[in-house]
């Protein structure tokens, strides 16, 4: 078999294994991450706000969505959820949500969390029944048919794809070099007056809203998006400051 037939071949059945089985654990890195944005495309979700998140469930490496994924896609579609019904025992929270899209189109979906949470607060496990209700709403009116991180940690055994490019323990001269290394592929970095104006003129911008600007930059490679131009990182910065400010 010739080198080129026998890349195609190795193609197709990578092709197979994501399309039809919905498993993704035989893609590059570089192949999740195209992926990735291409699914965002699809449904018009901005990759850089980190939609989703890789999951390995049943020996299968599929995504799920976080809370940004519905969050966008309710205003996307126009959905509006109506008041809850909420039916509580000694065991159980059942929460009920209905909801229409822009296009008069209904649905209902239910969230169903146990009274109390670990810590045994029913408030908690109150707004997490809610929660889970208008996220699997929303996802349903969609016809997205995936999990919603609400559901994920009720799963046994399953594992989580992190993208963090430091551990979450990393001391802080570990953080702060590894942002200096993202920042230095786009030309930020060093003595430069443009590249110290960029950089004041943009922590003083995350300040403002309470943002750090070195865990913002981590936070952005996390998303696992190929950084190519300062733009891209600039977008970025915009988007969690407007989420910030819309927040409080």
């Amino acid at each position: 078999m010739s080198e080129l037939a026998q890349q195609s071949t190795e193609v197709a059945a990578k092709v197979y294994q994501t399309l039809v089985n919905g498993n993704l654990a035989t893609l590059s890195t570089e192949e999740r991450v195209n992926y990735y944005n291409a699914v965002c495309q699809s449904i018009g979700l901005n990759p850089l706000t980190k939609p989703f998140e890789f999951i390995t469930l049943n020996g299968k490496l599929t995504l799920y969505a976080l809370k940004g994924c519905t969050d966008q896609l309710r205003a996307i579609h126009g959905i509006s959820i109506d008041p809850p019904a909420i039916v509580q025992t000694d065991q159980w929270i059942t929460v009920t949500v209905s909801g229409t899209d822009r296009h008069g189109r209904r649905d209902s979906e239910i969230g169903v969390v146990a009274a109390k949470d670990m810590q045994g607060h029913h408030g908690n496990a109150l707004m997490k029944a809610m929660t889970k209700a208008k996220r699997r709403l929303t996802l349903s009116m969609c016809g997205l048919g995936m999990l919603d991180e609400t559901e994920v940690d009720d799963i046994p055994g399953y594992q989580k794809q992190e993208h963090s490019p430091v551990p979450e323990t990393a001391s802080q001269p570990m953080k702060d070099e590894e942002s200096r290394k993202i920042l230095k592929s786009i030309g930020k970095t060093g003595k430069a007056p443009e590249a110290v104006k960029w950089r004041s003129d943009w922590k003083a911008a995350l300040d403002e809203v309470g943002l750090d600007m070195t865990e913002t930059v981590l936070a952005f490679a996390a998303t696992g998006v190929v950084l190519e131009t300062a733009e891209d990182l600039e977008n970025y910065f915009e988007h969690r400051i407007e989420a910030m400010r819309a927040n409080q």
